[in-house]
């Protein structure tokens, strides 16, 4: 707030602001009666409106307002469509072929890995009365190496494991390519993208690459860029991006 304001001028700015008319505004900040005449509010809401400081306070109010509500300039919005286009889903989500059980396993015998990981599957077999599984494959089995050529039981093929990375380290074109997830009756995850099609379509719209007679733009891309550099408030530079990209 202003030094040069009371807290009634600063809330009545704040409410010419937010409620968009004077006279609520006086209502509000100056607890006005319910029985005082609504022309003497608007008079006495307009000379507080006409003081200086007050005056100065309201444009700065509505400027700041018009910036958190104005699109990001055109350049922004082609490069971030740029981005979306570009990006690799697989940066995302994707299915990795590494080695099965039996790649490094001695003689290709099954490799567990660790002794922990086989003392439960021992633990299995007692309960349901099974023979104790077969150890002589050995441990340090880990699914991120390759696929063994020789391996007899997966012929070099390997294990398809699709994978899903921690999306709070995704950066630039993928974190912008990435839209959410959505969680299955089931518990499955349903990894969400934003559509890369519409992205290229909006670049070509913005660059004049349609000429089916239903997405022509309506003015040329440079002269609609010019227009909306040269709008002088948000509501304009908004209407000129509009009229570019609607086609």
């Amino acid at each position: 707030m202003s030094n040069n304001l009371t807290p009634q001028e600063e809330q009545f700015a704040q409410g010419c602001v937010t409620l968009t008319n004077q006279s609520a505004a006086y209502r509000q900040a100056y607890n006005v009666r319910p029985d005082t005449k609504w022309t003497t509010v608007a008079n006495d809401a307009s000379d507080v409106a006409k003081r200086p400081h007050v005056a100065a306070r309201i444009a700065e109010l509505r400027q700041i307002a018009a910036e958190r509500t104005a699109i990001p300039a055109l350049e922004v919005r082609i490069r971030e469509q740029r981005e979306l286009e570009t990006a690799d889903p697989t940066e995302i989500i994707g299915i990795h072929w590494g080695a099965c059980r039996h790649c490094y396993g001695a003689d290709h015998a099954y490799q567990w890995s660790d002794d922990m990981e086989y003392a439960q599957a021992c633990d299995e077999a007692v309960k349901v009365r099974q023979p104790l599984p077969d150890m002589s494959g050995g441990f340090g089995f880990t699914p991120v190496r390759d696929p063994v050529d020789t391996c007899t039981r997966c012929y070099g093929v390997g294990v398809q494991r699709p994978y899903v990375v921690d999306t709070r380290k995704l950066s630039g074109p993928a974190k912008r390519l990435y839209k959410g997830i959505k969680i299955k009756g089931n518990g499955d995850i349903e990894v969400l993208l934003h559509d890369q099609q519409k992205a290229t379509d909006m670049l070509n719209r913005i660059q004049g690459a349609y000429k089916d007679g239903s997405a022509v733009p309506v003015a040329p891309p440079a002269a609609a860029a010019q227009e909306a550099a040269a709008a002088k408030t948000a509501e304009d530079r908004q209407r000129a991006y509009l009229r570019l990209v609607s086609g």
